[in-house]
This record gives structure tokens, C-alpha cells and sequence, in this order.
């Protein structure tokens, strides 16, 4: 995730994407605008699939393909946008999906498919601290 100061944010990029044409963390930061939003609208597994399709397949979400449609016509190239919505994509997934993970393993809803290779986990630890079964 780019780490854009408040004055970068405060300029409203969506609305001024000519602003964006010497940053690609500004780019970054607006695809993870549209899958927060995404997120926020219906958190769940199946919504974190559509967000990562985006990152080949953007026409598949409206909102993302709308940005990466204004982001060409101002200039920005196909493989710079693939690589933001990855990168963007990539972030995601560490900062809200990780924790979604966790939250499901806690509550018992998950069945662990790793497993017959870590073995069984405590419901409060499910950080791996190693790796196979213990001995």
C-alpha cells in the first residue's frame, strides 16, 4: 500500500487523476479505495474473490473498470495499472483478509484443509509458529 501524506489525499485524486501521472502509489491508492468499498458493501470470501479477479480481469467490477478506463484515457499504461491493482490486491489481502481468515478460524466456522500437515491448532492460536506436525 502506498502511504500517501493526508495533503495527497486531501487534493481528491478521484477527481483530479491528472494528479496521479507521476505517482503510481496514487493509482495504488485508488483501486484499494474501490475494494474497501467493495469490502464494505458485503465482506465475505466471495467478495475478496471478485476484488482479486480485478487484477487481470478488471471489467468484471463496475467501479473498478470505470478508474482504470479514466487512468488510460489520461495516459497510464495497461501494465502500470495491472501492477497497481496486484499491488493494491496484494495489500488487501494482508491488511483486512488475514484478519477475516483469523476471525473465521476463532469462531470454528473454518475447516482447516493444512491440517494432516500442521496438525490440529488451538481456536485462539492461529498464527503457525512452525512448520509440520509436532513430533
Amino acid at each position: 500500500m502506498p502511504y500517501i501524506s493526508r495533503t495527497e489525499q486531501a487534493k481528491d485524486l478521484r477527481n483530479n487523476l491528472v494528479l496521479t501521472l507521476k505517482s503510481p502509489g496514487a493509482i495504488n491508492y485508488l483501486f484499494t479505495i474501490e475494494y474497501v468499498r467493495m469490502w464494505e458493501n458485503a465482506p465475505s470470501y466471495a467478495t475478496f474473490h471478485a476484488i482479486s479477479r480485478t487484477i487481470d480481469r478488471p471489467e468484471t467490477e463496475e467501479g473498478v473498470y470505470a478508474l482504470n478506463r479514466e487512468l488510460k484515457t489520461i495516459g497510464w499504461k495497461d501494465t502500470d495499472l495491472v501492477v497497481a491493482r496486484r499491488e493494491a490486491v496484494a495489500e488487501f489481502r494482508r491488511r483486512v483478509i488475514a484478519d477475516y481468515e483469523d476471525s473465521k478460524f476463532r469462531d470454528g466456522s473454518n475447516v482447516d484443509p493444512y491440517e494432516p500437515i500442521l496438525g490440529k491448532r488451538p481456536s485462539n492460536s492461529p498464527t503457525v509458529t512452525g512448520f509440520g506436525k509436532e513430533k
